[in-house]
């Protein structure tokens, strides 16, 4: 496995699937169409989340990390879809 660590331009080069820091919000995190995270819970976190504050869907991720305090469940799925909508195939040998 590699990683890589990039600027958003070199990023969006590279790779122009991946989504830069502002368009990272949470709807376009739980989007399934964006994602490889189940349905069943990219769908209990957008309820869950809509349930706390509608409009923290539109926030970059990382302004809605509080909602997750003490929602261990919740927190966990978050992450997974986190690193599932960020994370790049290797399409070369290794």
């Amino acid at each position: 496995m590699r990683v890589y660590f990039l600027g958003a331009g070199a990023s969006k080069s590279i790779y122009p699937g991946l989504p830069t820091a502002t368009e990272l919000t949470l709807s376009h995190l739980l989007d399934y169409e964006h994602g490889r995270a189940p349905r069943n819970e990219i769908m209990s976190l957008k309820q869950f989340v809509e349930s706390r504050n509608p409009q923290l869907l539109a926030l970059p991720v990382e302004e809605v990390l509080h909602c997750f305090e003490g929602h261990e469940d919740q927190y966990r799925w978050f992450r997974i879809c986190l690193v599932r909508r960020l994370w790049v195939d290797d399409t070369e040998d290794t």
